[in-house]
């Protein structure tokens, strides 16, 4: 569904994303096979650009040509650069939309199981764990939130890149902001610059990634870290 915060979280404004635009992290020049590159032209350029790419672009140091630097740098932009209101709903729907997912989650296997089993390494802590609804540490809240709002399977997908971004960047996301107390802006910040690292990345190495690989656990896990 292109209205929903699919593609790098924020909707675009107007037009499509061509291969110049998408690419302005230099992910595709890494090297990708023949399957993947015909891939990506036939579906992965359909999709839209982010609602601040013009305002973003020039922020971007463009003599970074490692394409792991290029990632953190543009995390890290979203710490900084202007949050327009269109940004800024996509987030909001996008953390709803987890909440949505997460909540039926939590009274179902595995993440009462879980609950059960690492009972013992909740740690102490603010971040809030929905499936017993204690406290606890941020650690312990964002596994079992993440786990509880994969288990329904109503969570968000990025289509072109063959995973569920929100499971993991938004549980990590929120446990942080928790604990710490941080604010409403520094969570949705914290969801945007993980949902457009992951989405990149996801683009950058499908298909082939997930013949062997579950997406949403391998750029999952690098979208929890850039969220925090």
């Amino acid at each position: 569904v292109r209205g929903h915060p699919r593609y790098y979280i924020a909707t675009a404004k107007s037009g499509r994303a061509n291969r110049r635009g998408t690419d302005e992290l230099g992910l595709f020049k890494a090297g990708v096979s023949g399957t993947d590159r015909r891939w990506r032209n036939k579906r992965a350029y359909r999709g839209r650009r982010w609602s601040s790419y013009q305002s973003g672009r020039s922020t971007l140091n463009t003599s970074i040509t490692n394409p792991l630097e290029r990632l953190a740098q543009a995390a890290y932009q979203w710490n900084v650069r202007p949050l327009d209101a269109e940004t800024d709903w996509a987030a909001r729907r996008a953390l709803l939309d987890w909440f949505a997912t997460t909540l039926p989650g939590c009274s179902q296997a595995p993440a009462t199981l879980l609950s059960d089993a690492f009972a013992t390494t909740r740690g102490e802590g603010r971040a809030v764990c929905y499936v017993d609804g204690l406290l606890g540490s941020p650690r312990y809240a964002a596994l079992l939130n993440a786990t509880a709002s994969h288990t329904v399977e109503f969570d968000d997908i990025f289509k072109d890149g063959g995973y569920h971004p929100g499971s993991s960047t938004i549980a990590a996301a929120l446990a942080v902001v928790q604990d710490s107390q941080a604010t409403r802006e520094q969570l949705h910040r914290a969801i945007i610059g993980g949902y457009e690292v992951g989405c990149r990345i996801a683009l950058a190495i499908q298909p082939s990634h997930y013949r062997f690989w579950h997406t949403s656990a391998t750029v999952g896990t690098i979208e929890a870290a850039v969220s925090t």
